[in-house]
């Protein structure tokens, strides 16, 4: 993330679309509002990164991700540095990118593991210890 450089820019920063070495600015905010339109985020385009909450910035990196169209994209504990009470966008959006077979993500809270999770793999000193469907996979979704 570029803290002087907008949403926008940040959410297309090295997939800018040029033209003979220019930036191709159209190219640009139609990519920004693919990723608005799929992923609910509700800030301007043009406002600056460092103005944005730790939350809004996690949302930014996960909208990149998907802009590259990735099949996998792993997390490693997207909510851990964000609050209780800023959580469920971030949620929200890895819950939609799950239903869309495209996450990975890694948690040590047990409450997300499952309330998003579909299979849990637990590994202690980078060592596979057991994997298997979580809960939710067991009782259905909340």
């Amino acid at each position: 993330m570029v803290d002087n450089n907008s949403r926008s820019e940040n959410l297309t920063l090295g997939m800018e679309d040029t033209r003979f070495g220019f930036l191709h600015q159209d190219g640009q905010d139609q990519q920004d509002g693919r990723c608005d339109e799929q992923h609910r985020t509700i800030h301007q385009a043009k406002q600056l990164v460092s103005t944005l909450s730790v939350a809004q910035k996690q949302i930014v990196e996960i909208a990149k991700a998907v802009a590259t169209e990735a099949n996998v994209i792993i997390m490693d504990e997207p909510t851990a540095a964000i609050s209780e009470r800023d959580r469920p966008p971030v949620r929200a959006i890895i819950r939609s990118l799950r239903e869309n077979n495209v996450t990975v993500s890694a948690s040590h809270r047990l409450d997300e593991i499952f309330r998003l999770g579909d299979y849990v793999t637990v590994m202690r000193d980078s060592k596979h210890i057991d994997a298997s469907p979580s809960l939710r996979c067991r009782i259905g979704p909340n």
